[in-house]
């Protein structure tokens, strides 16, 4: 593998790291990163490739599938879109891989005929395939917001004081300032909740062969600000949170800079499903999300909240 050397600051890299490194930027005599958007940093490199299109504006109504005969199923052959209020269709020579993520890819294959048989002619979509598990076991990660822990010195992230124009012009011209925060997440944890470690020991002392398991089953988040510096109530209206409730929650510490804890389930017991809500490809599906249908889900929850 031949590495690349990147037009700034000499720096090299192997290929199949360039992708996910962050760019490099130069300021007078030193280097600082900044992290890429992720058409930068997977699309731009590869989208002169013969063997790539990369379509805007499109949206894949269903794949088609050509039927192997009497009994059903069929095989992939292409896809049908839409493009500027103009259906299309395009046909694959060897292979459709359908990676529309954890809703799309079962929307998809709902809409093109593949899922629980009843469900589909409830819809009027002619069945390919009976497969009722397609649409189920939808699993999420269940995170508590809201956490605040304030401190004594100006170094959290607080809006009004972010919009600033010499903390931008610090970060274009240095690669310094607050600006250099990471506004997700500073730092994370993996922890066992007291309800897994009970479990593990349990699963350990059914036979001598067996090792404890040390799996997390919650993360918890940390950053660089939290809700009382939201000033501008930009993150409010991202989270569509009450500013009714906001005021009467941080309105005595608002503008104080502090930082906030959000913890997460690992691993869900609950199950949710996803279902169509018609057979327009344009109509959002129904999601049933059953959040703490296990009441154990909602038992580590409260345990993270009180690490």
């Amino acid at each position: 593998m031949q590495p690349i050397r990147t037009p700034v600051c000499g720096t090299v890299y192997p290929e199949k790291v360039r992708l996910r490194s962050p760019i490099l930027y130069k300021s007078s005599d030193r280097c600082f990163h900044a992290n890429p958007w992720t058409g930068q940093a997977f699309l731009r490199p590869v989208r002169s490739r013969s063997n790539l299109h990369i379509g805007k504006g499109v949206r894949v109504t269903r794949v088609l599938v050509e039927p192997d005969g009497p009994g059903g199923g069929g095989r992939a052959v292409g896809v049908q879109y839409v493009r500027g209020r103009r259906a299309r269709a395009v046909r694959a020579r060897k292979e459709v891989i359908l990676c529309a993520g954890t809703i799309g890819s079962p929307h998809l294959l709902l809409l093109s005929g593949i899922g629980p048989a009843a469900h589909l002619r409830d819809h009027g979509i002619a069945v390919l395939r009976d497969l009722p598990g397609v649409g189920l076991n939808l699993q999420d990660h269940v995170a508590m917001g809201g956490l605040a822990f304030l401190v004594n010195e100006s170094v959290a992230l607080v809006e009004s004081r972010m919009q600033r124009p010499r903390y931008a012009l610090e970060y274009a011209l240095r690669g310094t300032g607050p600006m250099t925060l990471p506004g997700g997440a500073e730092a994370l944890a993996f922890l066992q909740s007291p309800l897994a470690e009970a479990e593990a020991a349990l699963a350990a002392s059914s036979g001598p062969a067996r090792k404890r398991s040390r799996r997390a089953d919650v993360e918890l988040v940390f950053g660089p600000g939290a809700l009382p510096g939201d000033t501008g109530g930009s993150i409010r209206r991202s989270i569509n949170l009450d500013e009714d409730f906001w005021r009467r929650v941080y309105g005595a510490v608002a503008g104080r800079d502090a930082w906030n804890a959000v913890p997460i389930l690992l691993r869900p017991r609950s199950r949710g499903a996803l279902r169509l809500r018609s057979a327009n490809p344009f109509h959002w599906p129904r999601l049933h999300a059953n959040y703490f249908q296990d009441p154990r889900d909602l038992q580590v929850l409260v345990h993270a909240i009180k690490m």
